[in-house]
């Protein structure tokens, strides 16, 4: 099992979100980008069992630039974590087609357990 997390903005909630996010993850292959040209050669590369895949705080720019990937994103599950509710970040954000969305400035407790059920279920996506 692979969890991918683009960090877009290193702050207090995002490191917050990695140290719970390191905790749930042991025993799995857990790796952290914080530029987006890392994570696209990343997504690119083979992947060896289920990959479950979080954007923190991605800016509009991120969420503009994946979307030339969205191939390799396909069949992984992809978990958005958003600054803000506005349309354009909205359908940017759509386009992604993500399997959950939530809010950098909402409780993140739902996201972690999103994340466990995807890793306690091997839910992710397979060898892409």
């Amino acid at each position: 099992m692979n969890l991918f997390i683009y960090l877009a903005t290193v702050s207090e909630k995002g490191r917050h979100f990695l140290d719970s996010a390191r905790r749930l993850a042991e025993g799995i292959n857990m790796e952290v980008f914080e530029t987006k040209s890392g994570l696209v050669k990343r997504l690119r590369q083979p992947k060896e069992g289920p990959s479950v895949t979080i954007l923190f705080d991605p800016g509009r720019e991120d969420l503009a630039g994946l979307d030339v990937i969205r191939q390799f994103l396909a069949n992984i599950p992809l978990l958005l974590v958003l600054s803000d509710q506005d349309p354009e970040t909205l359908a940017l954000s759509h386009r992604l087609l993500p399997s959950y969305i939530t809010y950098v400035d909402s409780d993140l407790s739902q996201l972690l357990a999103v994340v466990k059920k995807l890793l306690s279920t091997g839910q992710g996506a397979g060898n892409n």
